[in-house]
């Protein structure tokens, strides 16, 4: 969200308690990158494994779901190879970035944390429909993974609602054998 004045990110509360990293310095003025930590323009995303046969489109905590999602694929098969975009943000949506792995592997993926309909990745996929450069390279119809259409749930169900790894392996192996 920008408002002329600065920005605003909302941050997944999980992120806090599930990446761990060594994060000992050995001299304050280290940059960030010495630790492994990527710093981001804004508006600009991530792509991680370089994969060739389908691409996730994805953001925040669900960037880990989906990279464990891929190491359950390549256990099972070899052949299948994917692409995570982690998009960091999706206002302003990098469009290029997104499009050019869409033109590349010809599958998309996308997996949000709220419900499909009228989501997130409803406009990531309106965006690869709207330009020509990734649709036409298109060869099955793009997946949405998301909550279901319903209430949220109390907290200890919460693991039931949202997309998990077993989800999205679900869908890239599906969609890759979808001609």
């Amino acid at each position: 969200f920008y408002s002329g004045k600065g920005v605003l990110f909302f941050e997944h509360l999980d992120l806090y308690r599930s990446a761990k990293s060594d994060v000992t310095r050995k001299a304050p003025w280290q940059p960030l990158e010495h630790f492994g930590i990527r710093v981001a323009k804004t508006g600009k995303s991530y792509s991680e494994c370089g994969g060739k046969s389908v691409t996730i489109a994805t953001y925040g905590k669900l960037v880990y779901e989906a990279l464990e999602a891929t190491e359950i694929v390549s256990r099972s098969d070899t052949e299948i190879s994917v692409t995570v975009l982690d998009l960091r943000v999706i206002s302003p949506l990098d469009r290029e970035e997104l499009t050019r792995h869409v033109a590349k592997t010809g599958r998309l993926i996308t997996v949000q944390e709220e419900a499909t309909y009228f989501g997130s990745g409803a406009e990531i996929a309106a965006t690869v429909f709207e330009t020509r450069d990734s649709f036409e390279h298109l060869v099955a119809p793009v997946c949405r993974i998301g909550a279901p259409w319903m209430h949220h749930p109390p907290s200890k169900f919460w693991r039931f609602y949202v997309p998990q790894k077993e989800n999205i392996a679900d869908a890239i192996i599906d969609i890759v054998k979808e001609k």
